[in-house]
């Protein structure tokens, strides 16, 4: 399934990579990469991610690990 998975991990040890990952964000595009940032100013760290077309997407976090997703929100453009 195409999207963005998190290891629930301190470190990122060897043997911390043998719990399955979790599936955080889903879409139609293929992403090229992913970094959080505190998008929209509300202390916590949503996603911008981007296609090969180097277009950026803003997801919006919501909940908290064990249950963190993060939604679409928009497109980011330039202002």
């Amino acid at each position: 399934m195409v999207g963005i998975y998190l290891y629930p991990t301190a470190r990122l040890q060897d043997d911390e990579l043998d719990v399955l990952p979790k599936l955080v964000c889903q879409y139609k595009f293929v992403p090229t990469m992913g970094i959080p940032a505190d998008w929209n100013r509300d202390g916590e760290d949503d996603l911008i991610v981007s296609d090969r077309f180097g277009s950026l997407y803003w997801f919006e976090r919501k909940g908290s690990y064990p249950d963190l997703t993060f939604e679409y929100a928009e497109r980011v453009r330039d202002s």
